[in-house]
């Protein structure tokens, strides 16, 4: 498994590839996104003071828009992007298979 798409807390939210309850880095992680952006502000997200205000897991996070997801994979690519309603790209990622 290399993504996780889930939905109902009502915000987006996107972690690094994680591995063993750690970001990874060079591959190896699953990465998580929490696609609820029709809620917006049902359930806000707050942003703690520190170095990473929403958890250390987390990369992008969004519960002020509307949005939506857009997903695409081939055989050895997936590619992720999330559109704020206003037309904006807010986050975007390609995960690739070794062969």
């Amino acid at each position: 498994v290399d993504v996780v798409l889930v939905g109902h807390h009502h915000s987006y939210q996107r972690s690094c590839p994680v591995a063993d309850g750690n970001c990874t880095q060079g591959g190896g992680g699953i990465v998580h996104v929490v696609a609820g952006m029709a809620g917006k502000t049902s359930t806000p997200v707050v942003p703690q003071p520190g170095p990473h205000p929403y958890g250390p897991l987390w990369d992008k996070v969004d519960s002020e828009h509307h949005g939506y997801g857009l997903a695409s994979a081939n055989a050895t690519h997936f590619l992720w992007e999330y559109y704020r309603n206003d037309g904006e790209v807010f986050d975007t990622f390609v995960l690739q298979k070794k062969q």
